[in-house]
């Protein structure tokens, strides 16, 4: 993760790790996720990641032909979703 980025202390971050330490190549700390990984960490299936991608509403990166995804930007997009339902449930969806 660049600097200034932190994972959040709410358990997200060990239900990730739990997710990717069942992949022996994967590091303790990525620097990116495959789709699977994360489809696994949402708790998805994969089309959907494809889907949120698709849309805009997750940033991903192609490395040679294949999409990965950054952990910080999950993060981005779990705040996204988080204050959607925040603002959904005050009754203002934006």
């Amino acid at each position: 993760m660049g600097s200034g980025e932190q994972w959040p202390s709410d358990g997200r971050q060990q239900r990730m790790l739990d997710c990717l330490s069942k992949e022996p190549s994967v590091a303790a700390t990525p620097i990116v996720l495959t789709v699977p990984q994360v489809a696994s960490a949402l708790e998805v299936s994969r089309s959907t990641i494809y889907r949120i991608i698709a849309e805009g509403m997750l940033e991903s990166v192609q490395v040679r032909g294949m999409t990965r995804i950054r952990p910080a930007a999950i993060e981005r997009y779990l705040d996204a979703l988080e204050r959607s339902n925040r603002e959904t449930v005050a009754g203002f969806h934006v």
